[in-house]
């Protein structure tokens, strides 16, 4: 049992390092493109279309959740995938996405790049779709790169600690490894000085 969760832990690890990796490259790569990936289905009534938004720009990562009374999609074209890439412009965020204009009640909670809004009325998106409510989310990418590079770093620290108790174990220098045996006290080949204890 030990010997598998150490396989899922190392797992784990290279997926989270794998994420962060990639991470990196969508936060340098969203200063300079701003990509859209939009989903749009049929509500679970079948009375509204429902569509999903993921935006990435300027640093941000926006997932919008709403549902249109009229849409330009024939009713045969859904459910529906498209992606978008277009110079990037302004961090996402509900405010940006929408015609405040045409809004009435709206609940925007928002600090530090993280944003949650939330309304129940009628409003148009800024291309001029309209929306019947909507929820939207936005995280900043440099907080999805501390959550993904958390157990790498874990495993990072483990595995140094780990190499220094089994050279210290087998009686080598803890800065280079060399056997000393032979020679306690001090290290002849990095000059280490050994800790009495």
């Amino acid at each position: 049992m030990k010997r598998a969760g150490r396989i899922g832990y190392r797992l784990l690890s290279g997926l989270s390092l794998l994420l962060l990796l990639a991470t990196a490259g969508i936060w340098v790569r969203s200063y300079w493109v701003s990509d859209r990936l939009d989903w749009e289905g049929w509500s679970r009534d079948r009375t509204l279309v429902h569509q999903i938004t993921v935006r990435c720009s300027r640093g941000g990562l926006q997932f919008v959740s709403s549902d249109c009374e009229s849409f330009p999609l024939t009713p045969g074209n859904l459910p529906h995938f498209e992606r978008q890439s277009e110079a990037t412009h302004c961090y996402p965020t509900f405010a940006a996405s929408v015609r405040m204009a045409t809004l009435g009640d709206c609940r925007i909670n928002g600090a530090a790049g993280f944003e949650i809004a939330r309304t129940s009325n009628w409003g148009l998106w800024e291309d001029g779709d309209p929306f019947v409510r909507a929820t939207s989310v936005t995280l900043p990418l440099w907080f999805n790169m501390i959550v993904f590079g958390m157990v790498p770093a874990h495993f990072l620290v483990r595995f140094c600690r780990g190499r220094l108790a089994r050279r210290l174990g087998r009686g080598c220098c803890a800065g280079c490894g060399y056997d000393l045996r032979a020679s306690p006290g001090r290290c002849p080949e990095c000059g280490t000085t050994l800790r009495a204890d």
